[in-house]
């Protein structure tokens, strides 16, 4: 990708995450980064391609961070909650409108990342239930493929949620909640013995 290119694209994504995408112009964006128009249409077709490049991105960079947690860390409890706390601070100061305008107004871009929420989400919970029964971390009975597409849709709660949860908790706080709901409903006693370790551990951080 073209340095310049990149550039746009996360300036663009800090713009979109703090004022929302439908309220952000080119004309904003051309100002924030004290270019011109005119240069920003040589990387850019319209704001709907800036809008789909400058979520490609974001979730290349997610996916490869959780790619990286799945290869250093073995065990299962510890690569959800590394994973939820990376995505909680990346979202931490979200404006809540983002999604709505993104669902709205760009429909293409909302497929691209529901098809990242039942595909590759979706893979990786698998994955990970996978690998906690084997190590007596999560109960053995569990029908891992019911698990992980709950947990999408625990996710798309976070995205889409009503406007007086929002009110009332940030995506950061919404996150959290989510993933140990999710690793309470899931670990054994030896899970929740390690799980109550960490989470005492994050707290005095």
């Amino acid at each position: 990708m073209n340095p310049t290119e990149e550039k746009i694209i996360i300036s663009s994504k800090a713009l979109f995450m703090r004022y929302g995408i439908k309220s952000i112009t080119m004309d904003d964006v051309a100002r924030e980064l004290a270019i011109s128009k005119k240069t920003l249409y040589q990387y850019f077709s319209d704001k709907n391609d800036l809008v789909k490049k400058v979520l490609t991105h974001h979730l290349e960079i997610a996916s490869n961070a959780c790619k990286k947690t799945f290869e250093e860390i073995t065990n299962p409890i510890d690569q959800m909650l590394v994973m939820s706390r990376e995505r909680a601070e990346d979202m931490s100061n979200m404006n809540p409108a983002l999604f709505y305008d993104l669902k709205k107004y760009y429909p293409e871009s909302w497929i691209e990342l529901e098809k990242y929420k039942t595909e590759f989400i979706y893979s990786h919970i698998i994955k990970n239930m996978q690998n906690g029964i084997e190590g007596g971390w999560y109960h053995s009975n569990i029908k891992t493929d019911i698990v992980a597409h709950i947990y999408v849709h625990l996710v798309d709660m976070m995205i889409g949620g009503g406007d007086n949860l929002k009110k009332q908790y940030n995506q950061k706080e919404l996150h959290l909640s989510v993933i140990n709901y999710h690793l309470h409903a899931v670990c054994t006693k030896k899970g929740l013995d390690h799980l109550n370790k960490r989470l005492t551990e994050m707290n005095h951080q």
